[in-house]
């Protein structure tokens, strides 16, 4: 046998056996946060996430040959750990949310691929479920994401309605301050490989 054969026989072995798949892990950090945007009808709220300890995990699957990757995976925050910089809104978002019947909220992210269009590679898309008060909703989300290989973030936005997710949005003074039923949800994901 030739050597060129031994090597023709060498690479095509090499290449049979080469995997086709390429699974990365990537933690969820402290440094990631969560915001909600609140209307009502006298003054618009802005909820922040505090004290989220960042140790979830998503899971990266990429497709060698095609170079196409999905991200999966779980978050879950306290309803409680919400401030809205007002403490009169802050304590009726946790009423409103059930924060004491249901003390988490679960984000899943059961794909996100990049979008088709090449021309803006950094731009994810796929389904997200999000669990809130015991109800789920799948949700079509994009976001964006940068990577360096051993950090990446993700950054998106979703609007929901409360009545969605069985809440009532809360009115005081006699229905002089209304909440509107449409919140917007921000999420800025910092993520560390492992």
């Amino acid at each position: 046998m030739s050597l060129f054969n031994v090597y023709l026989v060498w690479l095509l072995s090499f290449l049979v056996t080469m995997p086709t798949r390429l699974d990365k892990m990537w933690i969820i950090t402290e440094e990631s946060s969560l915001e909600i945007f609140i209307s009502t009808n006298v003054k618009d709220f802005h909820c922040e996430l505090k004290g989220y300890s960042g140790d979830e995990v998503l899971y990266e699957r990429l497709d060698i040959v095609s170079g196409m990757f999905q991200l999966s995976g779980k978050l879950e925050v306290a309803s409680a750990d919400f401030d809205c910089h007002n403490r009169f809104m802050t304590s009726d978002f946790a009423k409103t949310l059930k924060a004491d019947d249901y003390p988490l909220i679960a984000i899943r992210f059961i794909d996100l691929l990049p979008m088709t269009n090449r021309d803006n590679p950094d731009v994810l898309q796929g389904s997200a479920e999000i669990t809130l008060a015991g109800v789920t909703n799948v949700y079509k989300i994009r976001c964006t994401s940068s990577d360096n290989g051993t950090t990446k973030h993700l950054n998106g936005s979703q609007a929901l309605r409360l009545s969605d997710f069985g809440l009532v949005p809360p009115k005081k003074l006699f229905g002089a301050l209304t909440v509107s039923d449409s919140v917007w949800v921000e999420f800025h994901l910092k993520l560390k490989s492992i």
